[in-house]
């Protein structure tokens, strides 16, 4: 049977992003899909409504998307294809130090963690939750799921968190929730943070930066961080050693050609 999607824009009172929008109007779905905005302020009664309407016609698959996110018109076709249950593209959460949106439950914590990952890869990856924004959801995960499908404040009382707690009983049921890493989605903060892979994986300085000035501040001030971009480390180290030497001293001059 050819996918039949139903995708659904999840939009606010207004739009928060007209960056959004450009890129949803491009967004290209399968032959015989519908693309439809459901805007209002609770996002949670948004994902309810169109699991509903998925569930009320004959859709293949439930296609989310936020109305603050930035994506190539060809994301959907490239997703729906995949084997996963639940499948999500590849992004990085919006506050600081913007990890990837791979969640792993922390059984200790009671709570989901986003991780950073370790090297570069491909494919899809298997995680414990992940957002919402993007979300593809076969037919059979709504079916078998009782509704509301997206409840507000299950993980923590203080936070939304409807799409974890969705993929927390998705998974109870035997449903695998993926993040697709070969389809990377922008997430609007005040400009657009996209996931790229570094020489020693995705996420991982920025939540060793994020570490030692959250629980480590005393120390940051005697602590020299340096950003290896060169491929030829030994140069870069030692040019980047000089330049927070000379910074250090108040030298501005300094002759970095040498």
């Amino acid at each position: 049977m050819p996918p039949k999607v139903l995708a659904t824009l999840m939009m606010g009172e207004v739009m928060r992003e007209a960056h959004g929008l450009m890129a949803w109007m491009a967004l290209k779905v399968p032959p015989g899909s519908e693309k439809l905005t459901l805007s209002g302020a609770s996002i949670v009664y948004n994902r309810n409504e169109a699991a509903r309407q998925c569930l009320a016609g004959d859709y293949t698959h439930l296609f989310m998307m936020d109305d603050d996110h930035a994506f190539d018109p060809g994301l959907l076709l490239r997703m729906v294809g995949s084997p996963a249950d639940i499948t999500v593209p590849c992004c990085l959460i919006r506050t600081p130090p913007f990890p990837p949106t791979n969640m792993v439950w922390d059984s200790i914590g009671h709570l989901y963690r986003a991780t950073a990952l370790s090297a570069p890869q491909d494919g899809l990856l298997s995680v414990d939750a992940a957002g919402g924004a993007g979300m593809l959801i076969k037919r059979h995960v709504l079916e078998l799921m009782q509704p509301p499908w997206f409840r507000l404040g299950q993980i923590k009382m203080t936070e939304l968190g409807e799409d974890l707690d969705f993929c927390r009983r998705a998974k109870a049921l035997g449903y695998t929730v993926c993040i697709d890493l070969e389809n990377p989605m922008g997430h609007t903060v005040k400009g657009i943070i996209w996931p790229e892979w570094g020489p020693g994986g995705m996420g991982k300085t920025a939540l060793v930066v994020h570490t030692l000035n959250t629980h480590f501040a005393e120390k940051t001030s005697h602590t020299l961080y340096i950003d290896f971009r060169s491929p030829d480390i030994l140069y870069d180290l030692r040019v980047e050693v000089w330049r927070a030497l000379a910074i250090a001293q108040g030298n501005k001059q300094f002759d970095w050609s040498v």
